[in-house]
């Protein structure tokens, strides 16, 4: 008997919720988008079929090429907004909750201090305008739904900031990095740790569910290269002169008010999660992401 279904169980959330998931003898099947593909309604029903017990699904599926989502909006609204849809009324349909996760780009410019869950959004890019209609469909198409936003996602094993970052840290050219976007980063295992907990409630609706405290992504670089006593030369560089194609909040840092309401305070200060990532996984991504012996040419850039 099937209990649980994570989609996009391969991906770097997917995966800390299957393996947490399964830590706690939960019966928790993984399927990825080669099987239960959001663009495609008829792939969400079959998958929905073959698991009738299922009562619970964790949707960890995402278009998140946020610079080429300006490329591709019809791609990234199709998975983002549309699949997300389809997938919350085909759980609907069977009674079974929908755990969604955001993001903090569903967010503008105005704001200045930790955002709470009830404050307008207002989305710079199309990722984030994706985003924030897969929010409301699913909330629409089905009741029992959370959607958790959560900001600047790291794990162990795959792409994100942390492990740009530890790849060009040691090599021998400069390391540009945007400093004047303010952010919270958070680890992937510690939001699907909070997500299972909630799940296990009947407190539906919108979460903001990221770690404490916040800091720009050159103060993050800056932390991750001290902590791992690396010396690139590290320089500032403010998003105007980086000239992505899609437009980021410049101040994104969301309040964990509604967690901390019902007593889930599962996060800690992005510094001590760092600092305890680091701990377990620094030296082993260091050897991993070691740069081969030719030589580095040229700047590297790196932002989210």
């Amino acid at each position: 008997m099937v209990s649980t279904i994570v989609i996009a169980s391969a991906g770097q959330l997917g995966s800390e919720l299957y393996a947490l998931l399964k830590e706690r003898g939960e019966e928790v099947i993984g399927v990825n988008l080669d099987t239960c593909n959001l663009d495609n309604p008829a792939s969400i029903e079959a998958t929905l079929n073959r698991y009738p017990d299922a009562r619970r699904v964790f949707n960890a599926a995402a278009f998140t090429q946020v610079d080429q989502a300006e490329q591709q909006p019809q791609a990234a609204f199709r998975t983002n907004a549309l699949g997300v849809g389809f997938l919350a009324h085909a759980c609907q349909q069977r009674q079974i909750s929908l755990v969604h996760f955001s993001t903090d780009y569903v967010f503008g410019a105005e704001h200045t201090r930790p955002i709470q869950e009830d404050a307008h959004p207002g989305p710079l890019s199309v990722y984030g305008r994706s985003k924030l209609l897969g929010e409301r469909l699913a909330l629409q198409h089905n009741p029992r739904t959370f959607v958790l936003r959560s900001c600047g996602l790291y794990g162990a094993e795959h792409p994100n900031f942390v492990r740009a970052m530890l790849r060009v840290g040691q090599g021998r050219d400069p390391v540009a990095v945007v400093h004047d976007q303010i952010v919270t980063p958070t680890p992937a295992r510690t939001l699907a740790r909070a997500a299972i907990a909630l799940s296990e409630r009947e407190d539906f609706g919108i979460y903001h569910a990221t770690a404490h405290g916040q800091c720009s992504w050159f103060d993050f670089a800056r932390a991750l290269f001290d902590h791992l006593d690396l010396h690139p030369q590290l320089r500032p560089v403010d998003s105007a002169s980086w000239g992505a194609p899609a437009a980021r909040p410049p101040y994104s840092v969301l309040e964990n008010a509604r967690l901390k309401h019902l007593g889930l305070t599962y996060f800690d200060d992005w510094y001590a999660e760092l600092t305890a990532f680091l701990n377990e996984h620094g030296q082993r991504l260091l050897d991993e992401l070691r740069p081969q012996t030719r030589p580095d040419t040229g700047h590297h850039r790196a932002a989210p």
